[in-house]
């Protein structure tokens, strides 16, 4: 199996672009090497606003000759919340937990009986953030351990 491909240390380019009355932002990583194959991989991830937020949608063009595309892990956090002072909410059997000053772990695989839903959330000093996945083919993912 071929090790994965991230784009740590990988140049990004941003831009922003009127799409109808809305500015979006484009993130694009171009010409990734894919095992000993150069510049096999170019990665776009559009970021539009909504009105609940915003939506992100990832478009990944593969060239590889010999690899094919196993997965891919967007987007990818990491420090979200402070142990002892955040709340968070996921699914599980039935209709979820709430945790109140979640010091443990938490991540899952969906669709499963501990995870039936698509999201997580998380609130702290009257401020949340809403993760979800809008797939309604219920794709398997993978939530790292928080």
């Amino acid at each position: 199996m071929l090790p994965g491909t991230a784009n740590t240390g990988r140049p990004c380019s941003a831009r922003r672009e009127r799409d109808g009355g809305s500015e979006i932002t484009l993130l694009q990583w171009k010409g990734l090497d894919v095992g000993g194959e150069k510049s096999a991989l170019d990665v776009t991830v559009r970021i539009a606003p909504t009105d609940e937020g915003f939506r992100m949608r990832i478009k990944v063009d593969n060239r590889c000759s010999e690899h094919g595309l196993w997965s891919v892990d967007f987007p990818c956090f990491s420090g979200l919340g402070r142990p002892g002072e955040t709340d968070i909410v996921y699914p599980g059997p039935d209709w979820g937990f709430l945790h109140r000053r979640f010091a443990g772990s938490v991540g899952g695989t969906y669709p499963n009986a501990a995870w039936t839903k698509q999201f997580l959330g998380l609130m702290q000093g009257g401020r949340g953030l809403y993760l979800a996945a809008e797939d309604p083919a219920a794709s398997c993912k993978t939530l790292p351990r928080l």
